[in-house]
């Protein structure tokens, strides 16, 4: 039989579950460094797309799905790191 394609965030759902986090948390802390109220709308804009990662890749851990949770989370880590100036 074909060997199964496994990741280590697949094989692992613990630890899987603690990277996913500590992405999101790296990502709100970027977050919580921002001044809202003085951005231009396009940034108020990115900001809150950082927030739905953030909801995404939860919801996605709620599910199980590591692989995507990671993916959104990084997304957001990105998004606010550029918005901070990180």
């Amino acid at each position: 039989p074909p060997a199964q394609l496994r990741t280590p965030q697949t094989a692992d759902p613990s630890g899987a579950a603690k990277t996913v986090q500590a992405t999101i948390d790296r990502a709100r802390a970027s977050l919580n460094s921002i001044n809202f109220g003085v951005q231009s709308d396009e940034r108020k804009k990115a900001y809150n797309d950082v927030k739905r990662f953030i909801v995404q890749a939860e919801d996605a851990m709620k599910q199980g799905n590591f692989v995507f949770g990671q993916a959104v989370a990084t997304k957001a880590e990105t998004l606010a790191r550029e918005l901070a100036g990180k």
